[in-house]
């Protein structure tokens, strides 16, 4: 599958896939033009021949030709796969023989579990009131298939006998462990279960939820010759269809956290199984997403998980956010007691990696010495400086040394950040207060400059930045200018790389930007900026009409 996938790879050209869609023209060692996924005047899609990706900085959009096939033609990486593939003239290898007879019998026997525990389910009282208080209705009971395993050892056994299935097969989906010497007897007893579907919609294990206090509270089925815990994510095969779409995934931490999230319409929701974000988790992730939120508790647990699966994510290329649950929330609780637009609500609101260990912090210490010390510690392990001098600039107005002065209290908690800093980590660029006699762009102009190096807000402002006549003053048009040119070079840099990549004199002019008189950069602030320039830029040009008028 693997020497398929880099084959087709190889002999397809993205720049002619995506020009069979996209009139494109040559810019720089890339190409550009207008992007087919969301409306613009001005072109903000990139293609990259070299590096086989597109990305466009309107909408985020971004991928490879796999990723381009499955959202302009709404098909799964399978179905991609064989249509370059026959554009290719490459012969896809197919699975045969023993073990995919041997796969295709354990599947069959995890349906028949998968009916079996759904049909138990209505037949036990106590496990039917425990779904029930746990806020699920028969609806979504039915719908995402919950069930139930009973204690009676021979129940399962019995049942794939008498569909005429082999234990042996069962045994090798996970569901039974023995022999034939001993017997068999069932993995899961007396457990809610939840069936886990590939992303093909076909059930390949199953999570068991305790009722009581048994412990551990979940069991997932053992690794088998259909499924791979580090390779699945549950809530797939439902998701897809959302993730096709936006490329935007939500991961949370448990199965009742998917269902409630689905329930509250955001149904790119999913979850690892039973372990931490590894990196195989992420390469699956990247085949359906470009950006990812995580939903974790904000406790210190989930602050050290959040923490821990954002770097994986940033490896594999999927940039991620954080959703700021309140303390002692989950998802599941947060929907029970608030409902679906609250939940809603914080994932909408979700911040950056950085950002959301801050504010967790906040929420567990307040705002006393051991916040301040514990903020200090994760700023100064920050790498993304550009956005760590925009969290000091923000905590500085309550920081014990605001007292006498804010701009004094900004350079004390950053001297204090650093201080704290690996070695040869600490950022040479000019100083916010430095460089008097840097030239500025004006006040609307600077807050869609600042807006372009956020990752959060570069889609609402990044064809601002080229479109005629609305960033026209001189330092303003050079630092647009720059900033287009060094993002044309690598369209995947985030804000903090793509500032790296300035000149020190517009490190230098960025710098000042971000002094905490300028206030924060908000999408009510943006929105007023781009009105202030439009509204210069017509009256520049009503202006101009009229003088023209004299003229004649």
């Amino acid at each position: 599958m693997h020497d398929d996938v880099e084959l087709v790879r190889a002999r397809v050209d993205i720049f002619d896939l995506v020009g069979e869609r996209v009139q494109l023209k040559r810019s720089g060692s890339s190409w550009r033009g207008l992007c087919p996924f969301h409306m613009e005047k001005t072109p903000s899609f990139y293609v990259n021949p070299q590096r086989g990706r597109y990305t466009c900085f309107g909408c985020q959009a971004t991928g490879d030709i796999f990723d381009w096939v499955m959202r302009t033609e709404n098909l799964d990486f399978r179905g991609a796969l064989e249509m370059l593939a026959q554009r290719a003239g490459v012969t896809l290898s197919k699975r045969s023989g023993p073990e995919a007879d041997e796969a295709e019998r354990a599947v069959q026997a995890l349906e028949v579990a998968a009916r079996f525990f759904r049909s138990e389910l209505n037949l036990n009282a106590s496990a039917l009131d425990y779904v029930h208080s746990r806020g699920l209705d028969e609806a979504t009971i039915e719908e995402w298939e919950i069930g139930f395993a009973p204690e009676n050892p021979e129940a399962l056994p019995s049942h794939i006998r008498g569909e005429g299935l082999r234990l042996e097969d069962a045994m090798a989906a996970g569901l039974l462990s023995g022999s034939p010497m001993e017997g068999y007897r069932p993995f899961f007893r007396g457990r809610v279960m939840f069936p886990i579907r590939n992303d093909k919609g076909r059930v390949v294990a199953f999570g068991g939820r305790a009722m009581g206090d048994d412990q551990p509270k979940y069991v997932n089925s053992r690794d088998s010759i259909v499924f791979n815990k580090s390779l699945t994510l549950y809530g797939l095969h439902r998701a897809k269809k959302s993730l096709m779409e936006s490329r935007s995934i939500l991961i949370t931490e448990g199965y009742l956290d998917v269902i409630a999230c689905h329930k509250a319409g955001v149904q790119g929701a999913v979850a690892p199984l039973g372990t931490a974000m590894n990196e195989r988790h992420a390469e699956l992730i990247k085949r359906w997403a470009t950006q990812a939120t995580l939903l974790y508790d904000s406790d210190r647990a989930g602050r050290t998980a959040a923490r821990k699966a954002s770097s994986i994510l940033a490896a594999a290329g999927v940039s991620s956010r954080v959703a700021v649950l309140p303390l002692g929330s989950d998802p599941d609780s947060l929907f029970a007691t608030s409902g679906g637009a609250a939940l809603r609500e914080v994932v909408g609101n979700a911040v950056s990696p950085l950002r959301f260990e801050v504010l967790a912090l906040e929420q567990e210490l307040g705002l006393g010495d051991d916040y301040w010390r514990e903020a200090r510690a994760v700023l100064a392990q920050a790498t993304n400086y550009l956005e760590r001098d925009q969290i000091i600039a923000e905590l500085a107005a309550r920081h014990p040394t605001a007292r006498f002065g804010l701009q004094q209290a900004v350079e004390s908690f950053r001297r204090e950040v650093e201080a704290l800093s690996p070695r040869g980590r600490r950022r040479a660029a000019p100083r916010v207060g430095q460089d008097e006699e840097v030239a500025l762009p004006s006040a609307p102009e600077r807050m869609i400059l600042r807006a372009a190096l956020r990752d959060e807000h570069r889609a609402s402002v990044w064809s601002l930045l080229s479109e005629e006549g609305l960033v026209v003053s001189p330092p303003g048009r050079a630092l647009a200018a720059e900033i287009l040119d060094c993002a044309a070079a690598d369209r995947e840099l985030d804000g903090g790389e793509l500032l790296a990549l300035l000149s020190e004199a517009s490190r230098a002019a960025m710098a000042r930007l971000e002094s905490p008189s300028e206030g924060p950069v908000t999408e009510v602030a943006i929105h007023d900026s781009i009105k202030k320039l439009t509204g210069q830029r017509d009256l520049r040009a009503n202006r101009a009409a009229f003088e023209s008028g004299k003229e004649d």
